[in-house]
C-alpha cells in the first residue's frame, strides 16, 4: 500500500501540520491512488499500472471488511485511522482498480457498496461515511465504473 504522503525517495512522511490522520499510512489521501492509476491504465495500458492495480485489488478482495486506513504493510495503524468501516472514498477507487479485468466479483461488490452508500438512506449515515469527501469520490468512481466518466478504453 502507498502512504498518504511521501518524500522524493518514496518513503512515507507526515503530511501538512503533522496531522495524525496523514501519518505515513494508507488513509484518506492515499485511498484515491487506485482511481488515478486505473484511469492511467485505461488511457495508456501501462504494465506498471496493471501490476499495481492487481496488487491493490488482491489486497482489498482478500479483506473480510475494508477499513478506513492501514499501515503500508496492511496492518491497523495506531490511533483512529483504520478503526472504522471504509466509505465510498475507499470502495469507489478500489472498484475502479478492479475494472482492469479478472476481478469481476470484487468489482461488483465495490460498485454495489458505492451505489448503496449513495442511494440507500438506511446505509448512507453508517459510521458517518456520507460526507462531501466520500460522496465526491463515490460519484467520480460510479461515473468511471459505469463507463460514463469519458470514453477511456482504446
Amino acid at each position: 500500500l502507498v502512504p498518504n504522503w511521501a518524500n522524493a525517495q518514496g518513503a512515507g512522511v507526515n503530511g501538512p501540520n503533522n496531522d495524525p490522520n496523514t501519518d505515513p499510512h494508507f488513509g484518506y489521501d492515499a485511498c484515491r491512488t487506485p482511481w488515478r492509476i486505473a484511469l492511467d491504465y485505461c488511457e495508456n495500458g501501462d504494465a506498471r499500472a496493471k501490476t499495481y492495480l492487481d496488487l491493490i485489488v488482491a489486497f482489498y478482495a482478500g479483506s473480510t471488511s475494508i477499513r478506513d486506513g492501514y499501515t503500508v504493510a496492511g496492518g491497523n495503524p495506531s490511533g483512529i485511522l483504520g478503526d472504522y468501516a471504509a466509505g465510498m472514498a475507499f470502495y469507489g477507487p478500489a472498484g475502479t482498480a478492479a475494472m482492469i479485468g479478472g476481478h469481476d466479483a470484487f468489482l461488483s461488490l465495490a460498485y454495489g457498496a458505492v451505489v448503496n452508500g449513495s442511494t440507500v438512506p438506511a446505509t448512507m449515515g453508517i459510521n458517518g461515511v456520507f460526507t462531501y469527501y466520500h460522496a465526491s469520490w463515490g460519484a467520480l468512481s460510479l461515473l468511471t465504473m459505469s463507463g460514463n466518466f469519458w470514453n477511456m478504453m482504446p
